[in-house]
Parts: structure tokens; C-alpha cells; sequence
């Protein structure tokens, strides 16, 4: 039966033929699976590549084809750019789209790698501010299920997004939620290391549990001390975990990522599982939030940067061309 509450409408995935879209391609399936979301399956095209481009119009038509015979609604399209600049080709065909969320696949790399070789993923994270969701070529994504969510909460304001996402997927699938939050070791004025209280922690935890105890999702709770990407990683293997989702907070920054090493670089180069990096602009859809004693119904609509997001009825008019 197909069900309308999920935050993510608009998908577009970015695939290429070698295996690191592989992950990328299965969580769509699956996230997707069962809800009227609408997936755009997109491929950079290299002009100056040996292959040529009805290759890779065979390409996202046999995977558009492949999430269609799953009920998912999915078109194709192929968009030509440099090798060079796939990223920013995928930001561009992003603020014409106007997705909820962007897929691609993730090698791991680390972050002098990552920033040698120019990795895509890291580059879109840097560049849109959708949603984004990043397969793992050594772990294909859910087998088929989408039934243990990881939510990493941070105690920061990209807490809500990543909270507001984990519900809008957990909903629609039935998932349950295993609530994370890792305590920092933090120095005080004399060097001495200690722990945040309690009370704190708490305040970070119990209002993201009870709002989705409320909204109907198993939501538990866990607070360990540790270094977050390993803890994070860690905790979503031994907890069965098929998707990790961080707030925005935790975006990644060119400079810092080099320098210091930057939380989702690190969580993406650890784990063998999707993770989601929630919009950092956003309105959550179709899924009941609860705010103190009154509820509401919004819309996730997340807004790529640079773009506008039209009307309602300018939407509904919309028929973006699926091939150039």
C-alpha cells in the first residue's frame, strides 16, 4: 500500500557505472520503496570520455527501470560535464530539480585522499544544501528493509533537521530509532577532563524520544563517552543499524576537514552503511510533528542553494525534461 508520509518527494540520484553507486542505488530502492516519492536518476556525462553517451543513457535507464518495476516513480538523465566538474554539474541540475534529497555513492576516502583525487561526494556535501544521502560501495545499503535507524544527535541546532529527517523515513517504513548522543571528553580551566552531566545530555535526548514515541516510532536512547565518528560507527554496527543520520551541523569544510578532520568525512570513511546528512534549510513533510501539547503537519521542502522553490501550483505545472 502506498503511503504519503515521507519527507523525501523529490530524489535525485547521481549514479556512475562503477561500484561506489552501488549503495547509493539499493537505499533509494529501498527508502523510496512504497511511497509516492519521485526519483530522478542522473548520470555526468564526460564529453571527452571514451564511452559514449549512449552508454550512459543505457546506464540511468536500466536503473530508472529498475526502481520503476519496485513502484517507484523514476525518469533518466544525462547531463554533460568535465570529469573535473561533476559536482558542481550535480549542484546545477539540483537547483533545477529543487530535490528533497541527493543520492550518490561514497568510496571512503579519507580526508588528504578525498581532497587530492577531488572526491564528488565530499564536493556536493560542500556545495548543496539538500539533503544528502551517501551509499557505501563496501556495504550495498539495507537488505531490502529499512528497520534500525541511527540518529546521531550533537546537542547543536542541526539537531532538529536530523531529527525531523530520521522521522520523516522512520514513519513511512515502520523503522525504529536508536537515539545516539556522544559525550566529549571536555578540559576544564585547571586541564582537568570531565564529562557533561546528566541533566544535559538529557535535554539533548528525551525531547527527540518523546517526540517520536509520540509520532508512533520505537524510539530508545543511548549515551556513551567517546571520539563520535568511531562511537558513531561502532554503535551502528553492533545495534544492526541500516542507515546513520547526522545533523547538518556536521557538514564539511575544505579547510577544517584537512586540518582537523572533520565528523562526517571521518563517519563516511568509517562506515560500511549509508549516511544521511540532513538539509540545513528545511520544513518537514507530511510526517505529524509534535510540539508541546499541539501538533502540526509541515512540508519538507528542502531548497538547494541558490535555487527558489515555486508555488504549489507553479510544481504542479512543472514537467522537467528527463533526457538533454
Amino acid at each position: 500500500m502506498t503511503t504519503d508520509v515521507t519527507g523525501f518527494r523529490r530524489i535525485l540520484l547521481a549514479v556512475n557505472d562503477s561500484g561506489e553507486s552501488a549503495g547509493a542505488i539499493s537505499s533509494i530502492a529501498v527508502l523510496a520503496s512504497g511511497t509516492d516519492a519521485e526519483v530522478l536518476v542522473l548520470n555526468v556525462w564526460n564529453g571527452e570520455a571514451p564511452e559514449p553517451r549512449g552508454a550512459a543513457e543505457q546506464l540511468v535507464a536500466q536503473i530508472a527501470t529498475r526502481l520503476a518495476a519496485q513502484g517507484i516513480a523514476a525518469t533518466a538523465k544525462v547531463r554533460v560535464g568535465r570529469r573535473t566538474k561533476v559536482a558542481e554539474t550535480i549542484e546545477r541540475v539540483a537547483a533545477q530539480y529543487l530535490p528533497d534529497l541527493v543520492a550518490l555513492g561514497s568510496r571512503g576516502r579519507g580526508d588528504l585522499t578525498g581532497l587530492a583525487l577531488g572526491s564528488i561526494s565530499r564536493r556536493v556535501l560542500e556545495r548543496v544544501d539538500c539533503a544528502i544521502l551517501l551509499g557505501h560501495e563496501r556495504n550495498p545499503g539495507p537488505g531490502g528493509k529499512l528497520t534500525r535507524i541511527l540518529l546521531a544527535l550533537a546537542g547543536n541546532d542541526g539537531d532538529s533537521a536530523a531529527l525531523e529527517a530520521a522521522s520523516a523515513i522512520a514513519l513511512p517504513h515502520k523503522s525504529s530509532v536508536l537515539v545516539l548522543h556522544v559525550l566529549r571528553t571536555l578540559m576544564d580551566t585547571t586541564g582537568s577532563a570531565y564529562l557533561l552531566p546528566a541533566v544535559a545530555t538529557a535535554e539533548v535526548l528525551a525531547p527527540a524520544v518523546r517526540t517520536l514515541r509520540e509520532q508512533g516510532v520505537d524510539a530508545e536512547e543511548v549515551v556513551v563517552p567517546g571520539s563520535a565518528p568511531g562511537t558513531i560507527v561502532e554503535i551502528a554496527r553492533n545495534n544492526g543499524a541500516d542507515l546513520i543520520v547526522l545533523g547538518p551541523g556536521r557538514r564539511p569544510s575544505t579547510l577544517t576537514g584537512l586540518v582537523l578532520g572533520d565528523t562526517v568525512n571521518q563517519i563516511i570513511h568509517l562506515s560500511d552503511r549509508p549516511v544521511l546528512v540532513a538539509a540545513a534549510k528545511h520544513r518537514l513533510s507530511a510526517a505529524t510533528v509534535n510540539v508541546g501539547r499541539r501538533s502540526r503537519r509541515k512540508v519538507l521542502t528542502s531548497t538547494c542553494r541558490g535555487a527558489q522553490r515555486p508555488s504549489r501550483g507553479r510544481i504542479a505545472a512543472l514537467a522537467p525534461e528527463i533526457v538533454e
